[in-house]
């Protein structure tokens, strides 16, 4: 949110204008006409989408207050196992879906060629589930182009963007993952 402030605050400085209100609506007026004019305004909610999460994501951090023990601990502990040849689903059980202690093990192996610790390891899995919440927004965009129309997907696209509890979720565990495969179900 510090992101979009910032940018939706940038005419203020730029017109040297006294007051902050007339200058937030010419912003907010001007940024709504770009989108309608726009042919591809999925592409503006994706920049903005990206940059609020990573703004939350390395300004704050908020999942640590809420919930001290997240799911990225427990499977960066299981992704260590792969040091010793140990891979889910081959050589031990795990109770989720093969998706994501893969993706894990997989981050987890990439991250290893740069000596990994688990605050690299937590800001690549994050990156990664970044990529899969992206893919969940335009599948949210094309399902409700495809049920309704372009300004209805538009404008559910930037509230999947501005919720708070996505951008909570995607920082805590993976719950994002089980919705990008349940977004082509539907």
């Amino acid at each position: 949110m510090f992101a979009v402030t910032q940018i939706a605050l940038l005419p203020v400085h730029i017109d040297g204008a006294t007051s902050w209100r007339p200058a937030l609506a010419r912003c907010w007026y001007g940024a709504l006409r770009l989108l309608q004019d726009d042919p591809h305004p999925l592409l503006v909610v994706v920049v903005v989408f990206t940059l609020l999460r990573l703004t939350v994501r390395f300004a704050f951090e908020t999942a640590r207050f809420v919930d001290p023990k997240r799911a990225s601990e427990l499977f960066y502990s299981l992704a260590t196992l792969t040091d010793q040849g140990v891979y889910p689903y081959l050589h031990r059980w795990s109770e989720y879906p093969p998706s994501f202690p893969w993706l894990s093990a997989g981050v987890y192996r990439a991250v290893s060629f740069l000596g990994v610790t688990y605050e690299r390891y937590y800001a690549a899995i994050t990156l990664a589930l970044l990529i899969v919440g992206i893919g969940s927004l335009v599948l949210i965009d094309k399902l409700t182009e495809r049920s309704w129309d372009q300004q209805r997907a538009v404008h559910a696209a930037w509230g999947f963007t501005a919720l708070a509890v996505p951008i909570h979720k995607w920082m805590m565990s993976f719950d994002s993952l089980a919705v990008f495969f349940l977004l082509p179900a539907v």
